[in-house]
């Protein structure tokens, strides 16, 4: 019996914890926010002049700022600004060997982006809205501005199709103030500079702060 008052009361210590205090997220209401985070850029190929290879990169920095509103349903669409800063480590040149990198690329990005809030209050049988804990997923459209800035001096930019996929976690303190966690893939069209074309594909893990109007 002890047990069974233990367990009943611990279930609805975490029912009050998931679901007061809930982010509020009616139909019409705007938020902001913004994410801090690791990149993980993928070995691209690349063509310069008849000449083939692979680039492979450091873990680098974004950042990403966003603002949205919600609607019914559980979507909400959002405009999002990110940058993403990646240095080349290595330069593999087919038939002659490995060297070291000696650019960074940097992306800056403008996307427009959809996502569907799972409701576990609703889920769950309680008041809809009312959990504190908001799983996500999504995805987005826009375009990407990448800019090559070699060590010995000077850059070169090209502004390209992005697209990207999302899924996160958003916990509520408050009805206004709350933090998300993150995974978003980034790809975009193959950027060309100049005489040098390759590819870019990149894994980011955000963790953000978000204030509801």
């Amino acid at each position: 019996m002890k047990t069974l008052t233990r367990a009943a009361w611990a279930a609805l210590f975490l029912s009050g914890f998931l679901t007061q205090g809930a982010m509020a997220r009616t139909p019409g209401s705007l938020y902001g926010e913004v994410r801090l985070g690791a990149t993980f850029v993928d070995d691209a190929d690349f063509e310069e002049l008849g000449v083939t290879g692979e680039l492979s990169y450091d873990t680098a920095v974004a950042l990403d700022f966003a603002f949205g509103t919600s609607f019914d349903m559980g979507l909400r669409l959002e405009y999002q600004f990110g940058f993403r800063g990646a240095e080349i480590d290595t330069v593999q040149i087919d038939g002659s060997g490995t060297f070291d990198g000696a650019a960074d690329l940097y992306t800056i990005t403008n996307m427009l982006n959809v996502y569907y809030d799972f409701d576990l209050g609703r889920m769950s049988g309680s008041p809809a809205g009312s959990s504190r804990l908001v799983p996500y997923i999504g995805g987005g459209v826009g375009f990407a501005i990448h800019e090559l800035d070699f060590d010995s001096g000077g850059s070169e930019s090209d502004t390209v199709f992005a697209y990207q996929g999302i899924a996160g976690l958003a916990y509520s303190f408050t009805p206004n103030w709350g933090m998300t966690l993150s995974y978003l893939y980034l790809g975009t069209s193959d950027p060309e500079f100049q005489n040098f074309e390759t590819e870019y594909g990149s894994h980011n893990v955000m963790l953000g702060l978000r204030y509801s109007f």
